[in-house]
């Protein structure tokens, strides 16, 4: 068993879903485990469609549409060194709608997929 007396834990969470909602439960989870080993959960910052933001420096377009991302990170950054308690969500949905979102992850899957030699079974 790990105790957390005296630490303040921050949570980034990432998902592979445009919305960052699907986080929560994980950051419940996260919560729960603090509480459990006696430390201070004092936020958390949901991020969805991270893999967009992990991107952004290899494709200009990605760099361009995941600035909002780049900007709650940073602020949850701020919150961190301040120590305040602060829970946010970065997403992409201001700039990119679903169906567009999910045009551009198969692309870009199809392209992973040829790069590491995967087929599709029929």
């Amino acid at each position: 068993n790990y105790k957390l007396y005296g630490k303040n834990i921050y949570v980034i969470v990432n998902c592979g879903f445009l919305e960052p909602k699907h986080n929560h439960i994980a950051i419940d989870m996260l919560k729960n485990w603090c509480t459990k080993n006696y430390g201070s959960f004092m936020g958390a910052i949901s991020i969805g469609a991270g893999e967009v933001l992990g991107a952004k420096n290899t494709n200009a377009l990605y760099k361009l549409i995941c600035k909002g991302q780049t900007k709650s990170l940073c602020k949850f950054g701020e919150d961190i060194n301040k120590r305040k308690t602060r829970y946010r969500a970065a997403t992409l949905s201001k700039v990119v709608s679903i169906k567009t979102y999910c045009i551009c992850a198969n692309i870009n899957w199809d392209k992973k997929m040829i790069k590491n030699n995967v087929k599709q079974e029929p």
